[in-house]
């Protein structure tokens, strides 16, 4: 007996083929959704690392620079060679800081240091996404009015940090 009236051969020619099924289409969909938000989970993790590694090197570098503040502003106030260049050459102490000046609020150089940056032996993607180095410009302030006597220009190679 031949169920539902159709002949062996259309039995045969009835059968789909093994990609057409249903259960292999929905398996292709469910790995290319699964595969799809992977990397959008692992490219949001790599971008959070990375906001968090830049604030990282911001704070550390911020605290080094805090440290000398006083100093460096009572340098430029004073108008103090000797000190400014104390102060200088203990930024060299940080290893990451390869240039550093310090001027009087008239653009003086009062003190300046600079040694060669070491190369890098980051790849492409590591230096477009931190770059080279970074600059932070220290804004020297004095008395209640917040008087500006100086700068304190740093440059530090994030291969480093």
């Amino acid at each position: 007996m031949q169920g539902c009236g159709l002949a062996e051969g259309s039995l045969k020619t009835q059968r789909l083929r093994w990609r057409d099924r249903l259960s292999v289409k929905q398996a292709r969909a469910a790995v290319i959704i699964t595969l799809l938000i992977g990397l959008f989970f692992s490219f949001a993790q790599i971008a959070w690392d990375l906001h968090e590694e830049r604030n990282l090197i911001d704070r550390t570098v911020n605290q080094v620079l805090s440290t000398l503040r006083e100093s460096a502003t009572q340098a430029a106030y004073g108008l103090d060679e000797t000190l400014a260049a104390r102060v200088v050459s203990g930024l060299f102490e940080y290893e990451p800081v390869y240039s550093a000046t310090l001027r009087d609020n008239f653009g003086n150089v009062l003190a300046q240091q600079s040694r060669p940056q070491s190369s890098s032996g980051r790849s492409a993607l590591t230096e477009m996404m931190f770059g080279n180095n970074q600059q932070y410009d220290v804004p020297l302030e004095i008395g209640e009015s917040r008087d500006l006597v100086g700068h304190l220009v740093v440059r530090i190679d994030t291969d480093h940090c």
